[in-house]
């Protein structure tokens, strides 16, 4: 209970953006996506941009691409998986990035829209479509999802350089200790040094004159 409490505060919005998301995310599919008294699709075409960007509702039984098409209980296990995964590393990590942060709430709220759909229908509710380059048509928590994951990866690259840059530093400031501490090791060699000679000399001189 602590932890989650932490986390909370740290991450409070993080839960606005899962939830306004995933909200966004049913509506339009509610409002767009529906079927008469018999369940079959209600489908029809607006066009929001000419012929490049229309509205158009469908249903898909797979993954992005109609991959594994029908295969819902492996999709389903799989995402359940994947959000306890993920929930688990947010959890465990406590990284505060504020692009982190973002990155992980679209990539929760994305796969979390989709697996309401896919417990719900069994299928999962597809409404924008871009039509002149036939793409497949898909909905906001795809896109929340895309946006999620390119975030991420500026993150990993983002976290990458600045680990490099620490290591780089952090290399020097060791260089740099490291010569300072042979400098004074040399400076204290040659004091000794030159305090034995002193030493030796003024033994000399006194030996001298012993003698004479």
């Amino acid at each position: 209970m602590k932890i989650l409490k932490t986390y909370l505060k740290n991450y409070w919005w993080k839960l606005i953006i899962i939830i306004v998301v995933l909200f966004a995310d049913l509506l339009t599919k509610a409002l767009i996506v529906r079927f008469d008294e018999g369940g079959n699709l209600i489908s029809f075409e607006t066009s929001l941009i000419g012929n490049f960007l229309v509205i158009t509702p469908a249903t898909n039984t797979g993954a992005g691409f109609s991959l594994f098409a029908g295969k819902q209980l492996l999709l389903i296990i799989s995402t359940i998986i994947f959000l306890l995964v993920l929930i688990a590393f947010d959890f465990i990590n406590k990284k505060r990035s504020l692009l982190y942060g973002f990155a992980t709430g679209l990539i929760l709220a994305g796969a979390v829209g989709n697996l309401i759909d896919r417990i719900a229908f069994g299928f999962v509710r597809d409404f924008v479509y871009f039509k002149f380059i036939n793409f497949p048509v898909f909905n906001i928590a795809d896109i929340s999802l895309t946006i999620g994951v390119a975030l991420l990866f500026l993150y990993m690259i983002f976290t990458s350089v600045k680990e490099r840059k620490q290591a780089v530093k952090t290399d020097c400031e060791n260089f740099v200790k490291n010569e300072e501490e042979n400098s004074n090791i040399d400076i204290k060699s040659q004091v000794e040094n030159y305090s034995k000679s002193s030493k030796k000399e003024e033994k000399g001189i006194d030996d001298a004159k012993d003698n004479s």
